[in-house]
């Protein structure tokens, strides 16, 4: 549904192509590794494979619910009225500000990947350590504080790019990767970001 309502607000033309990778992209993902892995495991032997009448049963709730939902919400994504603009959009674009190389998209992506990825790797790397050395901890517990560590750390690296790439008037924040939220949607979620960020800076 926010998919589709999103698609609308930046007046997308293909409207199935859009259904077809919400079906098919994300969990056909999920889908072949977790096929791969089970058919690696059955290659070996293990008796910790998932057997061959359960993958159809994931298989038919794949194609049998996803799909039927995913185009029902889609429909009426498709249906809902576009949001009008709060401000006047001028017909001419706007020139883009010359941006230095650490500004442009790739250079400021691989930076907001990094940060996650380090505190990620530092924790994993504490964790394999104090297994190899004996000391066990409840691996669960210490895995979802470490998961609720990194997605704070990706919110927090976003709401900050979003608002580098408005300083320097790159007004197609909407199109960057390291942006996850859709701020042009909700006016109350940008009002209480933008206080957010004024309390912090």
């Amino acid at each position: 549904y926010i998919a589709s309502r999103i698609y609308v607000q930046m007046h997308g033309a293909r409207p199935y192509a859009l259904i077809v990778c919400l079906s098919i992209a994300f969990p056909g993902a999920v889908f072949a590794a977790f096929c791969a892995l089970d058919a690696t495991l059955w290659a070996q032997g293990s008796s910790s494979a998932v057997p061959f009448g359960t993958m159809l049963v994931l298989l038919l709730l794949w194609v049998g619910i996803d799909g039927p939902l995913v185009s029902l919400g889609a429909a009426l994504g498709f249906r809902s009225p576009r949001l009008e603009d709060p401000v006047f959009t001028n017909t001419i674009p706007r020139q883009i500000p010359y941006q230095p190389v650490y500004a442009r998209l790739l250079p400021s992506v691989l930076v907001a990947g990094l940060l996650p990825f380090g505190t990620a790797s530092i924790e994993l790397a504490l964790l394999v350590s104090s297994v190899w050395n004996q000391r066990l901890y409840f691996a669960f517990g210490f895995l979802f504080a470490m998961l609720v560590v990194v997605a704070v750390i990706c919110a927090e690296v976003s709401i900050v790019l979003c608002h580098f790439q408005l300083c320097r008037e790159v007004l197609l924040f909407s199109l960057s990767p390291a942006l996850s939220l859709p701020l042009s949607l909700d006016r109350s979620l940008s009002r209480s970001l933008s206080l957010a960020l004024s309390l912090s800076l």
